[in-house]
C-alpha cells in the first residue's frame, strides 16, 4: 500500500510538466487511500485473533465500491490542473 502511494507521488513530482499523466498518477495515489480502512480493519481484527469474517467482506466491498466511484467520476471531476510555484496538481470538485 505504502510502495503504490510513493510510487504516485514519486511519478506525479517527477512527470510534473506531462499534465496528460497527472491525472493517471493521482488516480494511483486513490487506490491506497481509498483502501485503507479496510486494510486496517483487516489487520487490526486479525492481530488480535478476532476475525470476523462478514464484516471485512463488508468493509472491502464499502472500500471498492468507494474507490470505482472515485475513478470513473461519479464522486468528483477532475476540471482541470493548478498551476503553483512549485508544480502542479489535478483540479477536482465534488459533482
Amino acid at each position: 500500500m505504502a510502495a503504490v502511494w510513493d510510487l504516485g507521488i514519486f511519478l506525479v513530482m517527477l512527470r510534473n510538466d506531462h499534465f496528460d499523466e497527472i491525472l493517471l498518477y493521482q488516480n494511483a495515489i486513490s487506490i491506497p487511500f481509498s483502501m485503507f480502512p479496510a486494510l486496517v480493519y483487516h489487520f487490526t481484527t486479525t492481530y488480535l485473533n478476532q476475525t470476523r469474517r462478514k464484516p471485512t467482506i463488508v468493509i472491502y466491498a464499502y472500500c471498492l465500491i468507494g474507490f470505482i466511484l472515485h475513478i470513473t467520476g461519479s464522486v468528483q471531476n477532475y476540471s482541470g490542473i493548478y498551476s503553483y510555484d512549485w508544480g502542479n496538481i489535478a483540479q477536482s470538485k465534488p459533482v
